[in-house]
């Protein structure tokens, strides 16, 4: 990708923040309206502002918590028996409104519940590709990984999720990663339409070009090099173009 692409890019995702209220200055002008209160009384709010977005009749309402976070709710509380919150609440049921508004509030992009369950993995279980589109365009992690260490991408496939699993590859998501059970993608029940799973060439060298099989590659190189004495080590360098 040349250096004007890559601007282009950075511009569109700028614009696209701006149109979604989470430009730095929206956020700051928001921020300043928002009441410094003590630890117990934010959490008493946060309670409050879980409770009401949680509830089944509360479909992305944002004029029925504004002044709960206003107020100086902990916009990060977390329940006691899973550790959900707000964020990861929305994400699941794609109360898009409500996440920006709690993000351009403060809210941690990156936190996740007692199983490790962050709000891409929430929008992603469930297909919810606006918030997905707003959680990659706030560099939120999207190579975390839950319990088990599945990823958002692992999730994706696993729950054939085709758009869910484009976008996160455009987001730098991590193709060779394994979980706890030694399942990559390429492992994983699942249909999902991408060309990693279309061509069988394509496929293999996808998994040759992460950055992972490359260093598996380099180290067996590297045991190669220290157990044959007839290999120069300076020639092996220069093949290599590994600077000393």
């Amino acid at each position: 990708m040349n250096d004007i692409n890559l601007e282009a890019l950075v511009q569109q995702n700028v614009q696209f923040l701006k149109e979604k209220g989470l430009d730095p200055e929206t956020i700051t002008s928001w921020q300043q309206k928002i009441k410094k209160v003590s630890k117990e009384e934010a959490t008493q709010l946060g309670e409050k502002l879980y409770n009401l977005i949680s509830d089944k009749g509360y479909k992305d309402d944002t004029t029925k918590i504004e002044p709960i976070i206003l107020a100086g709710a902990d916009l990060d509380y977390a329940e006691d028996s899973k550790g959900n919150f707000p964020l990861l609440i929305c994400a699941r049921k794609g109360y898009e409104k409500t996440f920006i508004l709690l993000l351009r509030s403060g809210a941690n992009i990156n936190k996740t519940n007692h199983f490790l369950t962050s709000s891409v993995m929430g929008a992603v279980r469930y297909g919810r590709i606006g918030i997905l589109d707003i959680a990659c365009a706030m560099k939120a992690d999207v190579n975390s990984r839950c319990l088990d260490g599945d990823t958002a991408l692992m999730s994706a496939k696993r729950h054939s999720q085709s758009e869910c699993f484009s976008r996160l590859i455009a987001a730098n998501a991590h193709i060779n990663a394994s979980n706890f059970s030694n399942e990559s993608i390429f492992k994983i029940d699942g249909t999902v339409d991408h060309p990693l799973f279309s061509n069988p060439t394509t496929n293999q060298n996808a998994q040759e070009m992460d950055p992972k099989c490359l260093i598996e590659e380099a180290k067996k190189e590297l045991e190669q090099l220290l157990n044959d004495s007839s290999i120069n080590l300076d020639e092996f360098i220069k093949q290599k173009r590994i600077c000393k």
